[in-house]
């Protein structure tokens, strides 16, 4: 097979071309070499459905879907995969639901599934202290450590916390919670969360006028037994313009942390870039440094942010393009030195309005993984060919948002290139999924996930070989997708 070969010298870029056929190259900024070969051979591996998803039950004579929305969040570290289930229901009674699985060679396996929260009954509103919105939450996995946010805290006691769990020899359970100062706030602490290197990054959204936005940095007390969190390192990086102020987004990756001001009626929000460095205390311990190192500007309305070393991917959903709202676009920020400089504008040739496109984003190794829940084609395939304006299964708009995923590889500085388009198998039961809601990738893009937490199949098992179900009978329990390409070659553990 011939090549095509990119890589990067003294901070500029050097292409040399022996030809290709069937071959993507990617340029990774930190000059290595990265090869994709093969994209054809993407396939969907798994399907995985909670095993607690609940079929439509009859209460009273009401007839009532489980709405669990399995997928909502997840996290992969190349091994574990956690899943948040937002509105787990029983009888009226509704949850959180936090299910984690383990990735082997024949596929997945249910290692832990618990319920999170107290239950509060579904249509009571805001008596009983329930709140009126339905539970969020998120989730990040990194070892041995599932680091859940609860930003609502419990049903009944408004109050927000981060709840951790460790896989001990082999099983999983609840360790310990994390909050700032040792006891629960009231500022949404863990709407965002993160695990890097065993610290659980969290992000507070404030719930008044002029009150701080701000990212917390937790490391474990006893640093073996993780009983305790210390929570004490705050980044302060917006000022709440109304009670609604929309949250913001963050990343970090190595020893960058970016946090994402979000004030509404903002032409243009910024992306402060933090660094962990010990050039302020005599090369002693390193620190987060609460200045800002850089600014990104950036349009506002960020759906996504993800960082992997000196790549920076920016999901704006709503983005304009020739006045259509809601295309979306992706934007690439490449760092040199310590000044993060756009490097290109990602947009898709749909002409459509409203798909989304970069609703979620993950950044690999010269290659992003994006997500577009809104969109309607009937395509059911995965295709490494760009699409045509004249192609009428990509344009037609006949599965109103079931979704899609896109793979964009660099093709050199500035040029990024579309591999890969992936639908849902499952037309015509696909209406209405969101499939791309969230996307997530091991870190040599070998396994991809996506999430269609709409999805609508009373099925409650994991599905290999890349079978799945095509019922259609409880809207909204949900569903994860996981592809496969067995001879993906970015650099990185996940196999």
């Amino acid at each position: 097979m011939r090549k095509l070969k990119i890589s990067m010298v003294a901070g500029s870029f050097l292409v040399l071309l022996f030809g290709f056929q069937n071959f993507q190259a990617l340029d990774a900024p930190d000059g290595s070499q990265v090869f994709i070969q093969d994209l054809e051979g993407l396939r969907m591996q798994n399907y995985l459905k909670s095993s607690l998803n609940r079929i439509n039950f009859n209460i009273g004579g009401y007839v009532y879907s489980s709405r669990e929305s399995f997928g909502d969040q997840i996290s992969f570290d190349g091994n574990y995969m956690a899943v948040v289930s937002p509105t787990y229901r029983e009888s009226l009674n509704r949850f959180g639901l936090l299910t984690i699985y383990q990735k082997s060679r024949r596929g997945w396996v249910e290692v832990f599934i618990e319920r999170l929260e107290a239950p509060c009954p579904y249509y009571t509103g805001d008596s009983n202290g329930c709140p009126i919105l339905q539970p969020q939450f998120s989730v990040s996995v990194s070892g041995n450590l599932v680091a859940v946010g609860a930003p609502l805290g419990s049903y009944g006691v408004r109050s927000s916390k981060v709840l951790v769990y460790k896989n001990t020899n082999g099983v999983w359970a609840k360790n310990s919670e994390a909050m700032p100062g040792g006891a629960p706030v009231l500022d949404r602490f863990g709407i965002k969360v993160k695990i890097q290197n065993g610290e659980i990054f969290a992000q507070t959204n404030p719930v008044g006028v002029s009150q701080e936005t701000r990212a917390y940095v937790c490391k474990p007390i006893i640093q073996f037994t993780l009983d305790a969190w210390d929570c004490s390192t705050a980044i302060s990086f917006a000022i709440a313009a109304s009670d609604n102020m929309p949250v913001g987004e963050f990343a970090v990756s190595g020893n960058y942390l970016m946090v994402h001001e979000s004030i509404p009626g903002e032409v243009t929000n910024k992306i402060y870039v933090h660094k962990k460095t010990n050039e302020f205390n005599g090369g002693g311990v390193e620190v987060w440094v609460t200045t800002p190192r850089a600014i990104i500007s950036v349009p506002r309305q960020i759906s996504s942010l993800s960082l992997r070393g000196d790549e920076l991917a920016v999901g704006l959903p709503n983005e304009k393009r020739s006045s259509v709202p809601g295309q979306g676009a992706v934007f690439i920020y490449l760092k040199e030195e310590e000044t993060w400089n756009l490097e290109a504008q990602i947009r898709t040739d749909n002409i459509n309005k409203n798909y989304q496109f970069g609703n979620s984003v993950f950044m690999a190794n010269g290659a992003v993984l994006i997500g577009e829940k809104y969109n309607a084609s009937s395509r059911t395939d995965i295709s490494t060919e760009a699409p045509l304006i004249s192609d009428p299964d990509f344009y037609n708009a006949s599965l109103g948002n079931t979704g899609a995923a896109y793979v964009y590889l660099r093709k050199e500085y500035g040029v990024w290139k579309q591999a890969m388009f992936i639908k849902p198998p499952e037309a015509p039961y696909s209406l209405g999924k969101a499939f791309g809601s969230c996307v997530y990738a091991s870190s040599d893009l070998k396994n991809i996930l996506v999430s269609a937490p709409l999805e609508s199949s009373s099925d409650t098992h994991i599905h290999g070989g890349g079978n799945y179900s095509t019922d259609s009978s409880d809207y909204g329990s949900g569903a994860v997708y996981h592809y496969k390409n067995p001879v993906m070659s970015l650099p990185g553990p996940g196999g």
